[in-house]
């Protein structure tokens, strides 16, 4: 082709919806650039509404284009978007390429698919939006170039009352918020931060000092003094207000302890002393004092036990009483003997922390120099001190049975203040019967059993009772045996010759055994013979329980008999509290 020829191609075709392409080339000789234009109507919308020219970004160039807001190449606009054109405008540039493929950075830009080197590219933008790019909103695009097109980004404005993005708050658009939804129940005034991200609760009503109900820092309010009053304040009457900001009690109206002196949980002797004749008549004691000065003094108990209080070395006649505090009723008054030089004493169970007064005062009116004595009995000393009923053992002139048990081994309590009955005893004594109407027959032998059950404490005495009828009572032996343990013991043995029947009850404490002259010829109450234990035998068995069985022998021909009833009779010790079978 010729240098100065100018070809021109049309060239139409199809993209997309409809695309119309018209293309130019030219070369000529000596030229040192090379130029393509394109132009493109776009009719798939069917107004032909815009044309876009993009120049190559290594062209120096530009007619009269906008620069994007995005960050890359420059991008001109041959048509405003917002204007409403029915034709397309194309501008050309003749040192543009006609080589469309970006050679500089390697990358593909347009293929819809972000590579190296771009932010984004089409309608990848790599997972991020406006929001991302610390935007509050919007719709971001990608540029020709593939960087981020934020023309449509938002930015919201804090300060102008319209709560927007991120915002929490915005001047006085609160939402649906206010004070007593952010937890202050007596509403207020709520504003909105100056930065829009917090509540100002500033204006927010904390407490209402008057209105009876204690909030926030409140002490008290009103009439709600949350439980207290005069006394626990330290008073010991009166009405106590609150104050008048709410800040504290206002004890004005309380009226003050009596106490002249506190002497704290002090023990032993002399704790105290004074002259009453310095003091003034406060309380009166019902023993005395009515007329006379007195001392008030505070005790408070170190320990819970019992506590004596005792003035001596007085040089008058001397009272003593005990309250509760100033305005309670006396617990106890004392006023040992009448004359110069005597004694007052009182005793007090005591709780640990308990606080009571004493009053020393002066019988008729006297008064003069006394001194107090305060004692706290120990016990376990083995010593029997003030006010100690006993201590530790042994316990002389006092026994279990001088109080009324059979026996045991008396003791005194933990606190020294009682003596300790539970290891004294009872006994109790309970009876088992048999009737078996067994037959004796001649020269022989038979038992009959007795099951005993249900038997608590120590079995210490045990009676066998028989009830029988033989012709010749020498003929027999007759043994007792407990069968859990094997023990066994004689009762009689070939005894009172030819006498007739048995009405008996052997009983180890008894007199000897003897025989009636008459029938029965073994009759009433007596001992085993042949060196029978019975009480020894039930001893064994600890508290008699099993299974008890009388054995009867006849060992001599033509005599036979019956036994129609026998029985035990066991007694045990029972200390106190175990339960009575």
């Amino acid at each position: 082709m010729p240098d100065s020829a100018r070809v021109c191609v049309l060239v139409i075709g199809r993209v997309g919806a409809s695309a119309l392409t018209l293309a130019c080339l030219s070369a000529c000789p000596g030229d040192d650039t090379s130029a393509a234009s394109t132009s493109t109507a776009d009719d798939s919308t069917g107004d032909g509404s815009s044309a876009t020219t993009t120049a190559d970004a290594s062209s120096s160039g530009s007619a009269g284009g906008e620069s994007s807001s995005g960050a890359g190449p420059t991008t001109h606009s041959a048509t405003d978007s917002s204007a409403d054109s029915t034709h397309a405008t194309t501008s050309t540039d003749p040192t543009a390429s006609t080589d469309t493929t970006d050679t500089t950075s390697g990358s593909a830009c347009g293929n819809g698919t972000v590579d190296e080197g771009e932010a984004c590219d089409g309608d990848d933008l790599a997972g991020n939006d406006c929001v991302a790019l610390d935007f509050d909103a919007g719709a971001l695009a990608c540029t020709d170039q593939c960087t981020y097109d934020t023309r449509g980004c938002v930015s919201f404005s804090c300060g102008n009352d319209a709560i927007e993005g991120k915002e929490l708050c915005d001047g006085t658009d609160l939402g649906a918020v206010d004070c007593i939804s952010e937890g202050f129940p007596l509403g207020g005034a709520l504003a909105c931060a100056a930065d829009c991200s917090a509540y100002d609760t500033s204006g927010c009503i904390v407490s209402i000092c008057g209105n009876d109900a204690i909030e926030d820092v409140e002490i008290c309010d009103g009439a709600q003094l949350v439980g207290e009053d005069c006394l626990t304040q330290g008073f010991i009457a009166g009405a106590l207000a609150c104050a008048a900001d709410c800040s504290g009690y206002d004890t004005s109206a309380c009226i003050p302890s009596c106490v002249e002196q506190d002497l704290g949980s002090a023990v032993g002797p002399a704790v105290a002393s004074g002259d009453t004749t310095m003091d003034d008549d406060d309380l009166a004691g019902s023993c005395g004092g009515a007329s006379g000065n007195d001392r008030i003094l505070s005790f408070t108990a170190p320990e819970a036990g019992t506590f004596a209080f005792v003035v001596t070395g007085a040089d008058y006649d001397p009272t003593l009483s005990l309250y509760g505090d100033c305005l309670s009723g006396e617990i106890a008054c004392s006023d040992d003997a009448p004359g110069m030089g005597s004694n007052a004493s009182l005793t007090l169970d005591m709780t640990q922390g308990q606080s009571v007064l004493l009053v020393v005062d002066g019988a008729d009116g006297a008064a003069g120099n006394w001194v107090l004595d305060v004692w706290h009995p120990v016990c376990g000393n083995g010593l029997i001190d003030f006010g100690e009923t006993c201590d530790g053992a042994p316990i002389v002139g006092t026994t279990c049975q001088s109080m009324g048990f059979y026996g045991g081994t008396l003791g005194c309590s933990v606190a020294c203040d009682a003596f300790d009955i539970s290891t004294c005893a009872n006994m109790v004594t309970t009876e088992f019967c048999a009737t078996p109407n067994l037959a004796i027959p001649d020269n022989a032998t038979v038992m009959t059993d007795i099951v005993v059950d249900g038997l608590v404490g120590v079995a210490f005495d045990l009676d066998v009772s028989i009830v029988a009828t033989h012709s010749f009572l020498s003929d027999l032996t007759m043994t007792v045996t407990h069968v859990d343990t094997q023990a066994e013991s004689m009762l009689f043995q070939h005894e009172c010759f030819g006498n007739h029947d048995i009405d008996v009850r052997l009983n180890q404490a008894d007199i000897p055994f003897h025989c009636n002259p008459n029938p029965p010829g073994i009759q009433g109450l007596m001992a085993p013979t042949d060196g029978g234990d019975i009480d020894a035998l039930v001893a064994t068995t600890d508290t008699g329980n099993g299974t008890w069985r009388l054995t009867v022998t006849d060992d001599a021909t033509q005599d036979v008999g019956n036994v129609s009833q026998w029985c035990l009779y066991i007694s045990n010790l029972l200390f106190v509290g175990e339960p009575v079978p």
